[in-house]
Order: structure tokens, then sequence, then C-alpha cells
């Protein structure tokens, strides 16, 4: 049985103790099954209305075998969050060194970034985030531990070596890292999260990511390289 929305706690089927019919997700593995009705039935309802015997009826799984795998439901929650954080395409890491040419890779960094960002999935996701962190701070801690903590340590320790081969006039390179992201994300991110849509009519994501590198090179390349990007 296909968890519809409509099924809560206290239903026949998750007190009777009767197994659920296998859900089209059965293919997949229990797991990934788990995880992605988890993801589903958070955005729908928040954290705190979810409750395991609809976890486990949305994945077409019994109670048993979702605690075989979960041994609840914030763990099931953090599972998500990984999982999600996941799918930003990260690519290969060895890119972000000094020898790579700084402008390619900043647009490189824009293209990931605002590939998962701009997700509707993602967006609700964020949203939901920020909703439930009122009453469940560690919600909030743990999206930015997983997902976007070492992302953009990563982006901050390529900053840095940069800086330090000359190639980046950049005394803070965590503040630097997060006035990059933020030329993005709040164009094309923070106003659909916020469900306002931009202020103005924006022009096409390559541009946006464009005039992000460039400004970003105005201030930080070295004075001494006259090099447009």
């Amino acid at each position: 049985m296909q968890y519809d929305g409509k099924v809560r706690a206290g239903s026949s089927v998750a007190a009777s103790g009767g197994r659920p019919r296998r859900s089209p997700h059965a293919s997949v593995s229990s797991r990934e099954s788990i995880l992605e009705a988890a993801k589903q039935l958070f955005l729908q309802h928040g954290y705190d209305a979810v409750n395991m015997d609809e976890l486990a009826l949305a994945a077409g799984i019994s109670r048993r075998t979702l605690y075989n795998q979960f041994s609840g439901k914030q763990t099931i929650f953090r599972a998500m969050i990984e999982r999600q954080w996941s799918q930003l395409d990260r690519g290969d890491e060895a890119e972000l060194t000094a020898r790579s040419d700084v402008a390619d890779v900043l647009r490189e960094v824009a293209r990931r970034t605002l590939a998962l960002v701009m997700r509707p999935d993602h967006v609700a996701l964020v949203r939901m985030v920020i909703a439930e962190s009122r009453r469940f701070p560690w919600i909030s801690e743990e999206f930015y531990r997983i997902g976007g903590r070492p992302r953009m340590q990563l982006f901050i320790a390529y900053l840095r070596d940069l800086a330090r081969h000359g190639l980046l006039a950049c005394e803070y390179p965590e503040l630097a890292a997060y006035q990059f992201i933020g030329l993005l994300e709040e164009a094309l991110h923070w106003p659909n999260v916020m469900a306002s849509g931009p202020a103005f009519e924006l022009p096409a994501v390559e541009v946006v990511i464009e005039e992000a590198v460039r400004t970003f090179l105005a201030r930080y390349r070295p004075q001494r390289e006259n090099v447009s990007c």
C-alpha cells in the first residue's frame, strides 16, 4: 500500500500490525525506499507530525524492517539529509587546486551549487528545516553540518590556496567564500525559499553566474594582473 497522505497515527493498518502491500518502490533497496518516503512525508507534514508507523507504510515495509534499518525517526531524518546533500555533484575535488583557471573553477562551483539549491525539492526542504528548527534546533544544525559546512570548507580551502600562491589577494578566505555563494543564492535561491520570487526579472542563470564571477574577481584578483575573466 502506498501512502496517500491521509493515513495517520492510529490507523487500522498501523494498529493491526498487518503488513502493508509493497509500494512501487519495492524494487529499490529498502533503505532507499525508506529515505525517499521519509523525504516526501517530512516535506508534506513536517518532522514532528510524522511517526514511524507512517514511515513504514509509506516505504512499503514492515515496522520491524524499518527498525532493522534505523533506530528511530531522528536517525532517518539525518540519513535523509545526507542523501539530499549527496545529490550535489561535487565532481573531482582535485579540480579545486591553484593550478586550475580561477574563473573556470568559480563557474563550476556556481553551477554545481545552483543545480542543487534551485531544485524545488531542496527549496521545500530548506523551508521545512527553517520551520521545524524553532522546536527542534538540532535539525538546522544537522542540515548545515552534513551539507553546507563540508562544502563551504572545501571552497574556503581552495581560496586560501589561491591566496597562498598569489593568485588571489584574499586576506579573509572565509568571508570571500560566503560572499561568492551569497552573490548566487541571494538572487536565485532565497527568493524561492521565501516564496516571494525575485524583486525584478533576472537574466538567465549563466548570466547571473558570470556576473558573480566577474564581481568576485574584480575584488580579489591581485592588482598586478590586468586580466579579464
